[in-house]
């Protein structure tokens, strides 16, 4: 049955949606196995939950995962998608069911921008169909917008307390989708932007790169809203610093103070081992990672600091680095591992050493690692590819010296015995594992000719893979996607 259902104005909201799950429900009285369910809420947030065997339990899961979010759609045999427009504030959305994804997230795509949505976007899409009679898998798809199969990544809110109030947080978690129990956490930190309008459209998916290499590292990667930012609420800090002693670092330990909020929630977790926990940041993300190392919250194991400190147009920040940064120091007690390029400039290499000298000399454990330039700017090119694929490497080693969570090296000849190769390939295998997402490694069978890409997307990646494998003119085949073997068994 070709189905396919749109909401439009607020007005007509409660109507629609249970024409919406009423079709669904009527197009899933066809199996009696697995049934799914999509909840959302008029600030954009969102949960779903698949597999579950009866509608109670899928409207319960979905709830679980988004808990003032109303169920909007059942599913079974068919496929569900939210859209919302993008820019705070704006009401514009679109919900739709379709026989496929594709269909059902054009359809909310072109409702959202119907009823005035300049900037819309799939919040969420999932789909459903029961299993097959002769017992084999399941087939299921569901995903936030662009999820890897290899991660699970849940949108959501964070109601924390700060200063006697409750604030609701914006944040994202991702981890592996074969992740088991209490996993260590890991706080990712995005800069801030140039203007406080900026912030009102920053969500914390600008760092989601970084939270999917985390979390293929083994850890609970979350991304936390700061106040006002995105959908999350309260005042943002003005963008007048008017460069006055303590108002750099004020807000370095400000930013902090979100984490230290946030944690409190994230340690409630099933899932979560708040008894290990890193932070990590870009920009003001990695100033604000340092302060919070300074605060010394319990659990907390290591910090790293990606292009981070004091900067500020116009502001002689140089001449209050030595004192803020010795205040940082003198309170950090866990190693911390900083990475700037050297054509940072942001953060040159004298300011860089002002820095550490300052901080390690109020006694702080701090490792600094310079890239070579990257690109034209060496600052924003940092969480590029060419960027992450440098600064992964080190990151890789300082959590392996410190006895914390990464991928595991032995994994290196598993895979080279796996593609056939040589001790002499072992090098390139090992680039390979520990370079980001998302990544493709294509080869021609029985033979050492292969090459691999990194990419914003899994297609891009994969396709670009191909092309460069099969350049020497031999077939090629994609055996790799990200660190999952997908190649012949």
């Amino acid at each position: 049955m070709d189905s396919s259902v749109s909401v439009g104005k607020s007005a007509q909201f409660c109507l629609v949606l249970v024409c919406l799950v009423l079709a669904l429900i009527a197009c899933a009285a066809r199996g009696a196995l697995a049934m799914g369910a999509l909840a959302v809420d008029p600030a954009g947030g969102f949960g779903f939950s698949y597999e579950s065997n009866t509608a109670e339990k899928a409207r319960a899961a979905a709830l679980s995962k988004c808990p003032n979010c109303k169920v909007v759609a059942l599913f079974q045999h068919t496929c569900a998608a939210y859209a919302a427009d993008r820019p705070h504030g704006s009401g514009a959305y679109g919900l739709a069911s379709a026989p496929d994804k594709d269909q059902a997230q054009s359809t909310a795509l072109a409702t959202c921008q119907g009823n005035g949505g300049a900037a819309c976007t799939v919040r969420v899409w999932a789909c459903e169909k029961t299993k097959r009679r002769d017992n084999s898998a399941w087939l299921i798809d569901y995903a936030a917008p662009a999820r890897p199969d290899d991660l699970v990544e849940e949108k959501t809110y964070l109601r924390t307390k700060m200063g006697g109030q409750t604030v609701r947080l914006e944040a994202e978690f991702v981890k592996s989708a074969g992740a088991q129990g209490r996993l260590p956490v890991a706080f990712v930190n995005a800069g801030r932007p140039a203007s406080a309008e900026e912030a009102i459209d920053q969500s914390v998916d600008i760092m989601r790169p970084v939270a999917r290499d985390l979390a293929r590292r083994g850890w609970l990667a979350v991304m936390v809203g700061r106040r006002g930012y995105g959908q999350s609420d309260g005042a943002i800090q003005t963008d007048d610093p008017k460069c006055q002693k303590d108002t750099l670092i004020s807000w370095m330990y400000s930013d902090a103070d979100e984490i230290l909020a946030a944690l409190d929630v994230v340690a409630k977790r099933p899932d979560a081992d708040a008894s290990r926990v890193l932070t990590i940041g870009h920009s003001a993300g990695g100033g604000e990672s340092v302060a919070f190392g300074a605060r010394n919250p319990p659990g907390l194991v290591a910090v790293v600091n990606l292009s981070g400190g004091e900067h500020w147009p116009g502001c002689p920040v140089n001449d209050f680095i030595p004192v803020d940064f010795k205040d940082l120091g003198s309170h950090s007690h866990v190693p911390n591992l900083w990475v700037f390029a050297k054509n940072d400039p942001n953060h040159p290499p004298d300011q860089v050493e002002l820095m550490r000298a300052a901080f390690a000399g109020a006694g702080g454990d701090v490792r600094v690692v310079e890239l070579e330039p990257l690109g034209e700017n060496g600052h924003t090119e940092m969480l590029g590819a060419p960027g992450r694929t440098q600064w992964l490497v080190e990151l890789d080693a300082f959590l392996r010296a410190h006895n914390l969570p990464t991928w595991p090296l032995e994994n290196v000849d598993l895979t080279r015995q796996r593609l056939g190769w040589p001790e002499s390939l072992r090098g390139f295998v090992q680039v390979y594992l520990g370079a980001p997402g998302e990544k493709a490694l294509a080869r021609t069978p029985n033979s050492t000719n292969a090459s691999y890409h990194v990419s914003a997307k899994m297609d891009a990646a994969r396709s670009a893979a191909l092309q460069s494998c099969e350049a020497k003119g031999l077939p090629c085949e994609i055996v790799m996607e990200n660190n999952v073997w997908v190649g012949p068994r």
